[in-house]
Parts: structure tokens; sequence; C-alpha cells
């Protein structure tokens, strides 16, 4: 029977998981279907394999003209021979403003507060918005286990390991490992693989539980307090070399948490596989020395060793949260996991380093659990599992230079300043409460961050006067085409004038003047948040248990 679509109120009997994500304008058209498509089909037809108990939740932001069609189009194709094992709900536009609404009028929290936690756009804001939703449905109930998946992402049946004999020159199995090569082809094509039964349920089978527990099944589980990560190193050298390894793992000289059996694991991640993600910034860079490119560099990343389940408190790098499960009870339900940022103190700013959103969302999570003992001074410290088997494929599209490559590059660089500032001013109570320590008016941006910026754009720039100057060269020859040249300069300019205005006409002090009040700004807005969330998530758990939480169901006609 095919698929229909209606708006119902999300039951209120959640099952112990749920797995779904935050969808941004994904799913392409009736003819191309986009990355999404995909990513909810592998959800439902793994769910099913497995016979897990679980739903599908999806945050989705599209509001483009007729999308509830297109979406329901899309799905009755691509599940046309699939079981909806998991129910599948969806948090939209519509069904969000109805929710915004009933928890401004219930709480008194300011209109603004309320959408920017429960019907903003945005990686952050999305994220929170489902975390809403969760947390509602698991305080005063029962733990939920919730793996968020980007909507890149699909789950393959079988995972995929690069067999010993198959790997470039130079690299052999490590654990926890994963090998980064050029390939100029479909990697489906590539002989290299060995396969093994793909299990999503590994991301929850540690979750909740004490490494004490644990290790009663494993007795030489690891538990660091650091963690390295070498992935950004190993793809610039991926990309100049053709091949590169690297690991996300942990060695024997890092530090061991002390009375780690009390520790708890409360999220699980897992290194994407297919095709990795580069920094925002090294993108930017890249695309304008190639001359914007139309594809980037074909670079792929699999496993190259086997897996080796440990936990950490905290890492350099990031932690994924396109790959990222979590346990939701009443004490982590509450817990500030991203960085959510207002769009409109960034349009204040004169320079405009920022037009849209940050791209910081995540910044919170490397530090956060190492943060939180240390504010808190709990006994029970709380770990991020990695080194899980489970095998997620990135799905993004590998399209080369675009225009908003370089407001990328700046809201990703700039973003980290008020992320990581808010981080340093988390304090939270006894009991896990998140605030902020208050921001004098006089506040500043630490000088080395805006310095690290300003540079980083300044670099930009120059490579834009570089290849003007190389292009005006290359038009003295007389075997070239001119007008594609000029074209080219053309986009240099405008790049460069953008960068020019961007970072102040060149001036760091007046640079650094607008970015310190837009940063101080942010943190305060953050500040509203933190102290708005519990009341909120308490609110939308009134609401679910009452069978008023509006969300557009897919189900399959009988």
């Amino acid at each position: 029977m095919g698929l229909e679509a209606r708006i119902t109120n999300l039951p209120t009997d959640a099952p112990p998981h749920i797995v779904g994500g935050i969808s941004n304008f994904r799913w392409g058209t009736l003819d191309v279907p986009g990355p999404a498509v995909k990513w909810i089909t592998s959800i439902q037809q793994t769910v099913g394999r497995e016979n897990l108990n679980a739903w599908t939740v999806v945050a989705d932001e599209t509001d483009t003209p007729r999308v509830d069609q297109l979406r329901l189009g899309l799905l009755e194709k691509s599940l046309e021979n699939v079981s909806l094992i998991a129910p599948l709900f969806f948090l939209t536009p519509e069904t969000q403003t109805a929710v915004a609404e009933m928890v401004q009028q219930n709480t008194g929290i300011d209109i603004a507060i309320v959408q920017a936690i429960l019907n903003e756009g945005g990686y952050a804001n999305q994220r929170v918005k489902l975390d809403s939703v969760i947390a509602g449905l698991a305080i005063g109930s029962h733990p939920i286990n919730f793996l968020s998946l980007d909507d890149d992402i699909s789950i393959p049946q079988f995972a995929r390991q690069i067999r010993p004999e198959k790997l470039p020159r130079g690299i052999s199995p490590l654990p926890n490992s994963q090998v980064l090569f050029r390939f100029e082809g479909d990697e489906n094509d590539l002989d290299w693989f060995e396969l093994s039964t793909n299990r999503l349920s590994a991301m929850f089978d540690h979750l909740g539980k004490t490494i004490e527990e644990i290790r009663r099944q494993t007795p030489d589980y690891q538990v660091k307090v650091h963690v390295a990560d070498s992935m950004q190193d190993a793809l610039e050298k991926a990309v100049m070399a053709g091949s590169a390894q690297f690991q996300f793992t942990y060695t024997n000289e890092d530090e061991d948490i002390p009375d780690a059996h009390l520790a708890r694991v409360v999220a699980t991640q897992s290194i994407k596989s297919k095709r990795p993600d580069y920094v925002a910034s090294n993108v930017a860079a890249s695309h304008l020395m190639g001359e914007f490119p139309a594809e980037e560099v074909p670079i792929y990343a699999y496993p190259s060793g086997p897996h080796v389940p440990f936990a950490f408190a905290s890492v350099d790098t990031n932690i994924d949260s396109g790959t990222l499960a979590r346990l939701f009870d009443g004490d982590t339900a509450l817990w500030p996991w991203w960085f959510v940022s207002d769009r409109t103190i960034s349009a204040q700013n004169p320079t405009q380093v920022v037009t849209g959103q940050y791209r910081a969302d995540n910044d919170f999570l490397p530090s956060l659990l190492k943060r939180i003992f240390k504010r808190t001074g709990r006994q029970v410290k709380a770990v991020y599992e990695a080194g899980v088997p489970t095998q997620f494929l990135h799905e993004r599209a590998a399209t080369g230079y675009r225009q908003t490559t370089m407001e990328q590059a700046c809201a990703s660089a700039v973003g980290k300043i008020p992320a990581y500032e808010a981080m340093n001013h988390l304090v939270f109570t006894k009991g896990g409460q998140a605030s902020l320590d208050p921001i004098p008016d006089s506040y500043e941006a630490p000088k080395d961050h805006v310095k690290r910026v300003y540079e980083l754009l300044y670099r930009l720039g120059g490579i834009c006067r570089q290849k003007i100057g190389e292009l005006d060269e290359r038009k003295l020859r007389e075997d070239v085409n001119t007008a594609d040249i000029d074209l080219k300069i053309q986009q240099y300019g405008k790049i460069f004038v953008l960068i020019f205005n961007k970072l102040a006409q060149f001036d760091h002090e007046v640079f650094a003047k607008h970015l310190n009040t837009e940063t101080r700004d942010q943190i305060r807005f953050y500040s509203k948040i933190l102290e708005a969330m519990p009341i909120v998530m308490e609110e939308v758990g009134n609401i679910i248990r009452k069978g008023k939480y509006p969300v557009v169901e897919i189900y399959r006609r009988k």
C-alpha cells in the first residue's frame, strides 16, 4: 500500500530508541532525489533489519513551496518495498510555529528566545529543536537513546574495511584508523574491501553504562582524559600525495581518568566513511587557488584497521555531530550540547563579517563533558565513546566552488570565538543546570582569537590578489581564452572586495572593535537561551503528555 501524510499529535509512549536528525533543504526533486531520501530510507531499512524498537523523528526546516507533497512523493517511491517499522514523524516549520506559540503563551518567555529554541533554521537551532522534543519525551518518563544523523548520511547493510593487501604503500592496519585516498571514479568499483555486517545498535550498547559495567565484558576497555584526532592533517596530505592515514584514538601515554570505573558513557560517536569533511576555511582557500573548480578533489575515507571501543572526556578537534548517539535522561537532557546564535546580532555588525547563522553549533562538544565535571565537582564523570564498529556513509555532494563558499568560511571561523568564549563562561548548579558568568559591557574577545580570524580571512584576500596577477599575465599569451580569464578576474575581484569590507577595509583595530561587540552580544543571547531551555523543555514535555504536540506523520495506508 502507498504512503500518506497527516498532521497528528506526537504519541506520549516513546520507545527506548529514537533515530532521526535534522534536514536542511536536501530533498532534491522527483526526478533527482536528494541525499535526504536515501538517509530516511536507510534508517527505516536498518531499523527493520535489526528489529529495533524505535521511532524516526526529523526536524525539517525545508519551507519551499509544496515541500510536503515532494517529501511524500519521494519517500513513497523510495520506501515502496520497505516496512515502516519505525513510526516516522517530522517537525516542520508549520507544526513548530504552533508549538512555539503554545510554549510562549504558557511560559511568558520572550517569543524571540522561544523561536530560537523551537522554530529557527540553522544547524544549532535545528539540533536544539529536536533535542527539546527528545528531552520532553524522556524527562519524567524513561531514558531514551537518541541517535542523530545529518541528512547526507546513509547506513549501509555491510560495513567496508580496506583489506590489508590493498592499503597504499607505507600504510599498515592500525586500530581506529581510516585511509584517505584520491580516486577518480566510483569507489564502489574498487575491489579493495572486506565486508562485515553493519550493526546500528552498537551505537547504543554502552549508553548509560558505567565503565565498571562495561569492563565486566571487556576488561581492558580504556578510559582517557584526552585523545588525539589527526584527520585534518592527513586530509591535507592526501590531497597533495594521493593517500594518507589518520586515527581517532588514544595512546598508552594519554592520561587515564581517575576512578574511571565510576564514569558513565553518555554519548557515542562514529567517524564517517566515504567523503570526509574539510575545514571550511581550507575549502575556501583550495577553491580560490584552484580557480573555482567545478568539483572538489575526490578524496574517499574508509577504515584501515580494527575497531577498538574506548571512552574519553575531551579532544582538541571535534566530535562528529552528524553521527552522534546520546543518552537522554533527567540529567543529560538539560546539558548545553549546542551553541545557539542569533543572526540578527551578526547583521548589526557594520562589517557584515557573518551574514547568516554561525557554523559553530558543535564547538561545545569536544570539551563539554570535561567542563561539566570541573564546574560541578560531581563524582560520576560523563564520557564519550568512540571506536564503535557501526559504519555511516557521508553522501554529501562533491561540489566545487559555490557562491556560499566564502560566507561559510567566515561563519565557521568567526562563530568559533563566541562559542569557545561561551564555553569558558559556563557554570553549573549542583543539579547540572547551566548558565553563564555575567558578561560586562567592556568585554573583549581574546585578542589572539580575533587576530587568527583576521589573518585567515586576510590570507583569502591575498590569494585573490595573487590569482588576479597570475591571470593578467596569462592573458598576454596568444593561446588562451581571454573571455574566460576576464570572468575569473571579475570573480576574484568581487571576492577581494567582499573580504576587504568584512575586514573593515583591512583595519584590524576597527574589525576587532566590531567583533568584540558582536561576540559579547552573542554570548549574552546564549545566556538567555540557557536560562530558558529547562523551562521550554519542561513545557514541551507537558504538551507532549497532554497529547497536543503537532507533527507530520508519514504512514502506510492499510
